[in-house]
């Protein structure tokens, strides 16, 4: 898939998808990173889901290694509350019914 926000597209393969429960990708282009791989896995906890999310990632300017890594962090916990946000949203929607 192709990601744009800010600065160039970011490209993404994905590499596992096991629904419902895990997803992983790779980054093609669009970081400065090599062998970046992310890994989504949800599970039943209590009433909700854990959402647990890795990433291995290696930046490839070292000098500014800690700004691409909090950048990523950032961009993650945005792409979950948004998550979070939606799955909410649809919960509280009322049921529709196909006509």
């Amino acid at each position: 898939r192709l990601l744009t926000a800010v600065g160039p597209p970011m490209r993404e393969e994905t590499i596992v998808f096991e629904r419902p429960s895990r997803f992983s990708y790779k980054v093609l282009s669009g970081l400065p990173v090599r062998d970046h791989v992310g890994t989504a896995s949800l599970e039943p906890s209590g009433e909700g889901t854990r959402v647990t999310y890795a990433v291995r990632t290696t930046p490839t300017l070292p000098v500014v290694g800690g700004a691409v890594v909090a950048g990523v962090k950032l961009a993650i916990g945005q792409l979950l509350d948004g998550v979070t946000v939606e799955a909410e949203r649809q919960a509280a929607a009322p049921a529709t019914t196909a006509t």
